[in-house]
Formats: structure tokens, C-alpha cells, sequence
């Protein structure tokens, strides 16, 4: 009995053995490639339908007259606000005191 494995082994076992998970290595990379690609392509799918109802949302519920109409109340009343601080300072109120020239 000699402790080598027999060459006859290797040919008609290990080899054929070899050679099939080479080609189950194979079969599992091109599904995982196959999934790959089919879920960049639901991503890309998906990143558009939310970019479309954004633009649906942003059509549907907020028109540009709106926007406008806001952004000319914010800043009629910044205005306000800046008359107002610039008035206080040009009154001699010390910047120290707080807000209602209370120093607590």
C-alpha cells in the first residue's frame, strides 16, 4: 500500500470534480452580474420617478405667483426689521444692554 494517491484518482474523480465547480464558480458570477445590472437599472428607474413627482408636487401645490407673494412678505418684513435695528442704534441705545434695554 503505498501512501501516493493513484494517478487513475486524480484523472477520473479529482479532475471532472474541478472542471464542475469551475462551472457552477462560473454559472453563479454571471447571475450575480445578471442581478447586479437589473438593480442599477430599478435604481435609475426609481431615481426618476422621484425627481418626476417632485416636479409634479412642486407644480401641483406651490405656483411661482405663490413663491413670488412670499418672498416679497419676507422681505418687505426684514426691511421692517433692519429700519427698526438701525433706528435703535441711531437713538444712542447702548449695544450692551438686551433687547428691551433691560441689563439682566
Amino acid at each position: 500500500m503505498t501512501d501516493s494517491i493513484p494517478s487513475w484518482w486524480v484523472t477520473a474523480v479529482e479532475i471532472p470534480i474541478f472542471i464542475a465547480c469551475i462551472g457552477v464558480f462560473w454559472k453563479v458570477r454571471r447571475e450575480i452580474m445578471y442581478e447586479v445590472a437589473v438593480a442599477k437599472n430599478l435604481a435609475c428607474q426609481s431615481k426618476d420617478m422621484i425627481s418626476d413627482f417632485k416636479l409634479e408636487v412642486a407644480h401641483k401645490y406651490a405656483s411661482v405667483g405663490q413663491v413670488n407673494e412670499i418672498e416679497k412678505r419676507l422681505t418687505s418684513h426684514l426691511l421692517r426689521i433692519e429700519f427698526k435695528l438701525e433706528n435703535r442704534h441711531d437713538s444712542g441705545v447702548s449695544a450692551s444692554k438686551g433687547v428691551y434695554g433691560y441689563d439682566g
